[in-house]
């Protein structure tokens, strides 16, 4: 399970430029993704971009985000971390679908998704609201107005930004995913049976190796991958930022894949 729809395609060619910096890289000329549900997801030219979408654990898996296979959906994704006028998961999951079609496997690319879904950037429905009126009040153009209309205010039959709803997920499978995560040295089940309470200072550390083993024993939808995560976590605070992830055990089968 996993593989996006055939339709799901880049818009334009990624053409950028390093900035003087040496960290940043800007986009010479517009670029974008059309997922696979038909939503587009244009990223305009003078974007800038780091890669700091992706947590920095994950580099030792795909090298720089300015590089390879991951490069265009990198793009994609720090673009709309940045400027958040969609919600988190919506954003995530554009991630998974443009790694597809840049020819990550889909085993890899259901790690890396999960990787960023627990550990990447999140922000409030909120944000996304404000983000949004922002952006219609500085439009410059009858052109991009129009664009922003068709993604806020979306005709008949339009596709919209929807987060994915989480759905329940096999038990045994969601058992799995509790043990790859740890809260505060210990795994979720047993903070649980000891009583514990959410906690937003908590850390949670998900254990990338067990986890890819997991994804290829079970192979779960995208959706059961986000609810056994959100269940593993529901210790902390949904928007907890000490999330991190250990690459340390990952097998150099996962590394170099």
């Amino acid at each position: 399970m996993g593989q996006c729809n055939e339709s799901a395609r880049y818009v334009g060619k990624l053409v950028w430029t390093p900035l003087p910096d040496g960290r940043l890289m800007e986009l010479v000329q517009d670029f974008g993704f059309i997922d696979s549900l038909g939503l587009e997801w244009p990223v305009p030219a003078k974007t800038q971009v780091d890669g700091a979408s992706i947590p920095q654990a994950l580099w030792s898996l795909v090298g720089s985000p300015f590089t390879g296979k991951y490069r265009d959906a990198s793009v994609i994704h720090d673009y709309y971390c940045d400027v958040r006028i969609r919600e988190w998961p919506t954003v995530h999951r554009v991630f998974y679908d443009a790694m597809i079609v840049s020819g990550v496997t889909i085993p890899r690319a259901k790690l890396m998704y999960a990787a960023v879904y627990f550990a990447g950037p999140r922000w409030t429905s909120q944000a996304v609201h404000n983000n949004q009126l922002k952006r219609i009040d500085t439009q410059d153009s009858a052109q991009e107005r129009h664009s922003l209309n068709d993604i806020f205010f979306p005709q008949p039959n339009a596709p919209t930004a929807v987060a994915p709803k989480p759905k329940a997920t096999d038990n045994k499978f969601t058992k799995a995913v509790e043990n790859a995560v740890d809260i505060t040295g210990i795994t979720p089940e047993s903070g649980l049976r000891a009583g514990r309470s959410k906690t937003p200072g908590s850390n949670a550390e998900l254990h990338l190796g067990l986890l890819d083993q997991i994804l290829r024993r079970y192979d779960p939808s995208l959706e059961e991958i986000a609810s056994a995560l959100d269940q593993a976590t529901n210790l902390t605070d949904p928007l907890l930022p000490n999330r991190s992830i250990d690459t340390s055990l990952t097998p150099s089968d996962v590394l170099s894949e």
